[in-house]
């Protein structure tokens, strides 16, 4: 007498584990190898000469838009308080820093016995698509940003 032919087909499972082990071991092996290659050409990417005068271009780029679609005028109030005066007064000094900024037009107000956020806020401007649209040809009429474009895609 044999066997049942499940226990069979256990023993043969249960001897293929150990083969089964070492090629998932080697498949991440291999997947690691690419992992750290990948690391290591986006590093050197990210330090090549193009890359920093393309990064300086688009910040200046995204400087010249924030100027023009910065708000013309803001309007309004904020009442905070913590129930710790100290970071209350702490939290006033932080902002006191851009008071030239939003004197005129914004008022602050702290409470300093107890807990309390509120405000209103009303911003007007202007925001042209045409702003976004020069953006966006300036960058990409710099050869610099078209080749890390093109570096980029061969990552994804």
């Amino acid at each position: 007498m044999g066997l049942p032919k499940t226990a069979v087909a256990f023993l043969k499972k249960l001897c293929q584990i150990p083969g089964r082990v070492f090629k998932a071991l080697g498949n991440f092996r291999l997947t690691w190898k690419k992992i750290c290659a990948k690391i290591k050409s986006v590093k050197e990417l990210w330090g090549s000469e193009p890359f920093q005068r393309s990064r300086i271009l688009f910040l200046a780029e995204l400087k010249k838009l924030f100027r023009r679609i910065r708000p013309k005028k803001v309007e309004g109030y904020v009442k905070f308080g913590f129930e710790d005066p100290c970071l209350t007064g702490e939290l006033l000094g932080g902002l006191g820093i851009f008071y030239p900024l939003y004197g005129k037009h914004f008022t602050i107000e702290p409470y300093f016995d107890q807990r309390i956020f509120q405000g209103e806020l009303l911003v007007r401007g202007r925001i042209y698509g045409i702003h976004f649209v020069l953006l966006v040809w300036n960058l990409f009429r710099n050869r610099d940003i078209r080749y890390l474009v093109k570096r980029i895609k061969t990552y994804i």
